[in-house]
């Protein structure tokens, strides 16, 4: 790979782990730009802290180790990227070698560190605009901050979300796009998102996906520009809050697989604002998709 002086990009079907080191210790790749998949393991913070990858503005990391707060500091080695503005972190979980399915999961037991270390770890990468964290678990039950200029988050595999860190996450004040993906596997415990008065000021798009959420509450000035608004398969959500149809910037609500009292809600719902909704179940967008992908198809080939 070293010898590759002017490759921009690299792609892998999955985590790639460094092996060796460059033939010279100052022997840089200066095209390199993106690395979405990279094993966060000693040898590749050694080759980081060498300025191996001067350059890199996207990188992908799968975090390797749970020794007690080793992560923490691996992740700290990044600051010297100082280019770097799309971070992307896969947490450990139940599918990682030394993770016993029998114990319950949490942030702390799988990765060696607290929620609270991970978060305040990240607050000083400020070239940073795009975040996304998978296998989050219980990530949100603290309070959340972010790194001060990121204006687009996805967190993913929320197992749980209460008021310290929705409340984290909406003081965030230049966040512009927010994604929350829970699990597609069913757990017995829901959660509440209690969105309060004006949080979220400049978030835009909000999609929830796969999300436990039993109640959600919209205070009085909370997410005042959003425009879109997506629900896919948030199936214990009965209710939209009455705030969010006031909002004067909101133009879509597409909701997929709603519940059955939120389906027999939002068809008695009178919309005078403008405000498009999109109401469908699985087998529908499927639909439209290959729809689509045939009149592209079919298109291309007249």
């Amino acid at each position: 790979m070293w010898k590759l002086k002017h490759l921009r990009h690299l792609n892998t079907r999955g985590p790639m782990k460094l092996r060796g080191s460059c033939s010279e210790s100052t022997e840089k790749m200066w095209n390199l730009q993106s690395i979405p998949a990279l094993l966060l393991n000693r040898q590749a913070i050694s080759l980081i802290k060498k300025g191996t990858f001067p350059n890199l503005k996207r990188i992908g990391l799968k975090v390797a180790s749970r020794n007690k707060g080793e992560f923490p500091i691996l992740l700290q080695s990044l600051l010297q990227l100082s280019n770097l503005n799309n971070l992307e972190i896969v947490l450990r979980d139940r599918h990682d070698k030394g993770i016993e399915d029998s114990v319950e999961e949490s942030v702390e037991r799988n990765n060696g560190c607290k929620p609270q270390e991970l978060l305040q770890s990240l607050e000083q990468f400020s070239s940073l605009t795009v975040l996304s964290i998978d296998n989050c678990l219980d990530l949100l039950t603290c309070a959340v901050t972010l790194p001060p200029n990121v204006t687009e988050l996805t967190l993913s595999e929320i197992r749980c979300i209460n008021d310290d860190g929705m409340n984290g996450l909406g003081n965030h004040t230049k966040l512009k796009i927010l994604r929350l993906c829970g699990d597609n596997v069913p757990y017995e415990n829901s959660f509440d998102l209690n969105c309060v008065e004006g949080n979220f000021p400049h978030l835009e798009v909000f999609e929830m996906e796969f999300l436990a959420v039993g109640k959600w509450k919209l205070g009085n000035g909370a997410m005042s520009r959003l425009n879109s608004l997506l629900i896919y398969r948030c199936g214990r959500l009965d209710d939209l809050p009455s705030e969010l149809w006031c909002l004067s910037e909101l133009k879509k609500v597409q909701v997929t697989e709603p519940s059955e009292q939120l389906t027999h809600i939002l068809r008695n719902l009178e919309l005078n604002n403008g405000i498009q909704l999109v109401m469908e179940d699985d087998l529908d967008r499927i639909y439209s998709y290959e729809n689509l992908f045939w009149r592209n198809l079919l298109g291309r080939t007249l």
